[in-house]
């Protein structure tokens, strides 16, 4: 999977009230100032976020 995750796209992300840390994944249990995905990517050696899941719109 080459394109780039866009994790307000995901079942698994929310907004969270602290503007310091705004980005939260509940699967991976991250909260974050940067997008989930990035976390996931950096810390897994560059793979790709494997817990996304689109959204139902």
């Amino acid at each position: 999977m080459n394109e780039r995750i866009v994790c307000g796209r995901c079942v698994h992300y929310e907004v969270s009230w602290d503007p310091r840390f705004p980005h939260v994944c509940r699967l991976f249990g991250i909260k974050s100032a940067e997008p989930p995905s990035r976390v996931v990517q950096r810390n897994s050696g560059g793979k790709p976020c494997q817990g996304y899941a689109p959204k139902n719109r």
